[in-house]
């Protein structure tokens, strides 16, 4: 297929916002990242020819580099304990709870990894081979978590 007739793909919406879903884009964004898909395959050329996997490659550009510009916007700066929280909440058993609670929330994949890091204190090395994974997703693994738990604690 030529660029021209992926411009008018209908299922390239579908796509876009997929792809965007399980990087937890904000749904109001997607309109702007299918303009920015549309755009690059524009820009490709009326005439060149390109296939399926590089539409997807762009997709998947376009959506990355979205996370990241908004990733660089957040700060995750202590701004202390607000003066007028109840004395309890700053108790250990109720952040204990609180914490199971929100790795409930998390994947699956993401909570086995969470059990095998901090309840079984296993190495990454050991995860690795526990789960079948390199050790640089292991690596990723802790990344994104301790990022996830952060999130939702803040």
């Amino acid at each position: 297929m030529l660029a021209q007739d992926w411009l008018v793909w209908e299922d390239l919406n579908r796509i876009v916002a997929l792809i965007a879903s399980r990087h937890r884009v904000n749904p109001d964004d997607i309109p702007d990242l299918v303009q920015e898909v549309r755009l690059t395959i524009w820009k490709a050329g009326e005439n060149r020819a390109v296939n399926a996997t590089w539409i997807f490659k762009v997709v998947a550009s376009r959506v990355l580099d979205h996370v990241r510009a908004q990733a660089s916007h957040r700060s995750f700066e202590f701004t202390g304990v607000p003066e007028d929280l109840p004395e309890s909440s700053c108790d250990g058993a109720e952040l204990a709870h609180l914490l199971r609670a929100r790795l409930c929330r998390l994947p699956q994949t993401l909570q086995l990894f969470c059990h095998l890091r901090f309840g079984q204190d296993m190495s990454q090395r050991e995860i690795a081979r526990e789960m079948h994974l390199s050790r640089s997703s292991v690596r990723w693994l802790e990344r994104r978590s301790r990022r996830e738990l952060i999130g939702s604690l803040a």
